[in-house]
């Protein structure tokens, strides 16, 4: 917080007096210092919000119901893009053929693009673009998953289940490669890491499951599931994430000047409307170019103890229940804490669903104490 301060005063503050209506240096600072730590406050109210276990599982199980209705609209706007009810990018002009834009909002959400002669589909969902929306599944994921294996009753099981299936069925549908990539590998990562892969009953229901959907699909639209993976494949080819990570690394050090960085907000892409800002799509070389080295090592630092308090909070949990949720919730802190790829942490819901699950997990062996406690007979002293 300190060198983002400093940062915000020296580097912006001098930028400031060049600044012109349309460009406004120390404005874009201030909103690029509140996405870098506007959030973490939310760590304090997850961790004093969430009581006891009914506020943790009335949390989740909120998160389930919400996340439920984002993916039933998700496949209703489907629906009305492939059919026809919704136009495609067919009359607009040639540059925007294959971007997604509010011209051609369907339903619910934001910008939205789809052009069937190209293999060519970008849904937002119920958010604002697409990238927002295939996050959300990924961080949905995690919650669903959450629900589906450490609930205690069963129905909100099968509601978790249920909305997995959904969550997955719009990560093939979406258009975004990275819910069509991450979210299947997170349920896998998460069967492994929570022990559930011994629990042959579930796996063997949610493997089923996942296979009679995608093989169901295939045969009910063939063409829907051979675009996705073609699509898939495509964009992978023409730019490997490996590649693009190196792309956006040297353009970030080519670019960068001073210790202090280049100025808060600087490559942060939801403050262009207050000045000029540079695109930088993966997070740690935005960092880089805002906050300089000192900077990055700095948020290091702090999502590193977050990862570490973490893991040690979770291990002193006995509940299995409360172990589950957990392990879940420490997973999901690590991938979005090191996660390199675009700027989750900069995208809402993410950033909201990190810093306060941060404050729930510190608070799970509080709540395992307070369990603990009603399970105590209470003794006795005659008179």
């Amino acid at each position: 917080m300190i060198i983002a301060i400093v940062t915000l005063i020296a580097v912006n503050g001098v930028l400031q007096k060049h600044g012109t209506p349309d460009n406004q240096p120390f404005a874009v600072g201030l909103f690029g210092l509140k996405v870098l730590i506007g959030y973490i406050p939310l760590i304090t109210c997850g961790y004093y919000l969430i009581r006891h276990r009914q506020d943790l599982e009335f949390f989740t199980r909120l998160q389930v119901i919400l996340i439920l209705i984002c993916c039933i609209l998700g496949l209703i706007q489907f629906g009305l893009v492939v059919t026809g009810y919704c136009p495609d990018n067919k009359g607009l002009p040639e540059h925007l053929l294959l971007r997604a834009n509010v011209q051609r909002k369907c339903l619910v959400g934001g910008a939205l693009g789809y052009l069937p002669a190209e293999n060519f589909i970008r849904l937002p969902g119920t958010f604002v673009a697409p990238w927002h929306w295939a996050w959300f599944l990924v961080s949905g994921t995690f919650f669903c998953f959450a629900t589906a294996f450490s609930d205690p009753k069963l129905h909100w099981r099968l509601m978790g289940l249920v909305t997995l299936a959904l969550v997955i069925s719009n990560a093939i549908v979406s258009g975004q490669r990275t819910a069509f990539l991450a979210s299947p590998a997170i349920v896998i990562l998460l069967l492994v890491a929570t022990s559930h892969i011994s629990r042959i009953k579930r796996l063997v229901v949610i493997i089923l499951g996942m296979v009679i959907f995608v093989v169901g699909t295939w045969i009910i639209a063939p063409e829907i599931m051979t675009e996705r993976v073609d699509n898939f494949i495509g964009r992978w080819n023409a730019d490997p994430p490996a590649v693009f990570l190196t792309k956006q690394t040297n353009l970030s050090l080519e670019a960068h000047r001073g210790f202090l960085g280049n100025g808060l907000g600087q490559a942060t892409t939801s403050a262009r409307g207050l000045g000029k800002i540079r695109l930088i799509e993966a997070y740690y070389p935005k960092l880089f170019y805002e906050i300089g080295p000192f900077g990055v090592a700095a948020f290091l630092f702090l999502v590193t103890n977050i990862t570490v308090l973490g893991f040690k909070s979770y291990h002193q949990l006995q509940d299995n229940s409360l172990w589950g949720y957990g392990i879940i919730f420490w997973i999901f802190i690590v991938l979005i804490s090191y996660n390199p790829y675009w700027y989750p942490l900069d995208t809402d819901p993410v950033a909201v669903y990190y810093w306060f699950l941060v404050g729930v997990l510190f608070k799970l062996p509080k709540i395992q104490q307070q369990e603990q406690k009603k399970d105590q007979p209470e003794v006795y002293i005659p008179d």
